[in-house]
């Protein structure tokens, strides 16, 4: 079978160089520090009898956690706006929440675990997730079509079924993660999709339910 790779988010593409330069900045201060950003979208179909509807995934997220070793533990901060003329403002946040961290532990009266230093190796990768289909190749009248023709075969299946409910649900998935020593990319599509017979007889509501992941 022939295989394409899911794209890397152009997102995750252009806020890399102003994170890099935010690990530089903050590798000053801390013995350790790190950010995660993602950049998931995907949308959800459904088809019915009585029509269709065309959602964002409920899994939407775009955005950056910064973890730093405070010297006791680890300090997290997260953000979903960055560039040049932001830097320095995402820097004193993540100065602000590092001194109330360090505040909050130091006064508590326990005595505290301290956590280790976390100890990398220089690693660089990219993980491409590979398709047979790329979803995107397709438009949403397509999909629609496809499904109805589905939902259209599950009713005309028994007189006695009311409804024939599909489902479909894509979503992509793109994670950058950095730190001195690591860049680390991936990015990956999955899909859920389901149907639901209904159906209605002397002996009650009656369904049947199948449900698929790739």
């Amino acid at each position: 079978l022939i295989t394409m790779q899911a794209q890397y988010s152009h997102y995750l593409e252009m806020i890399e160089p102003v994170l890099k330069k935010l690990i530089d900045r903050l590798a000053q201060h801390y013995d350790y520090v790190s950010v995660l950003a993602t950049d998931t979208k995907g949308k959800r179909y459904q088809v019915t009898r009585r029509g269709y509807s065309l959602q964002d995934t409920f899994l939407v997220e775009r955005g950056c956690v910064v973890r730093v070793f405070n010297g006791i533990n680890y300090s997290e901060h997260s953000f979903n706006q960055l560039d040049d003329q932001l830097l320095d403002e995402v820097i004193q946040a993540i100065h602000h929440v590092v001194k109330e961290d360090i505040g909050i532990l130091t006064s508590s009266g326990f005595k505290l675990l301290e956590s280790p230093v976390i100890e990398e190796e220089e690693t660089h990768l990219l993980i491409q997730g590979e398709l047979e289909i790329d979803p995107k190749s397709y438009t949403h009248q397509q999909k629609f079509d496809l499904m109805k023709a589905l939902s259209e075969r599950i009713i005309a299946a028994s007189e006695y079924i009311m409804d024939g409910r599909v489902s479909c649900e894509e979503v992509h998935v793109s994670k950058l993660f950095l730190s001195p020593k690591k860049e680390m990319r991936q990015t990956y599509i999955w899909e859920d999709a389901s149907y639901l017979a209904l159906a209605n007889s002397d002996k009650g509501l009656r369904y049947v339910h199948k449900h698929m992941t790739g």
